[in-house]
């Protein structure tokens, strides 16, 4: 019973100790936007390809489906049920 313990312990305090290894200390959001809208409308605004320029908080380049902003590029590679997927 007592092993059961030791071992316990010493993957929770090795869990702990990883968690404060990877996770980093500072995570940074560009920019956060209240939308006074319902998630129906949302989607259906943002499965137009189009529509996605008219939100995006810097301007595109031209071309669809691929987006920049701070530093990384964001490619919608396909719609899904309420949620997109995007490649970063």
């Amino acid at each position: 019973m007592k092993k059961w313990l030791v071992v316990a312990c010493s993957l929770f305090l090795l869990l702990i100790i990883s968690i404060y290894f990877f996770i980093p200390e500072k995570i940074f959001v560009t920019k956060s936007i209240l939308a006074n809208a319902n998630q129906t409308g949302v989607y259906r605004f943002l499965k137009d390809d189009s529509n996605w320029q008219k939100w995006w908080p810097e301007p595109t380049q031209g071309v669809e489906k691929l987006f920049e902003t701070g530093g990384y590029l964001f490619n919608k590679t396909k719609p899904l049920y309420n949620a997109f997927a995007i490649t970063i």
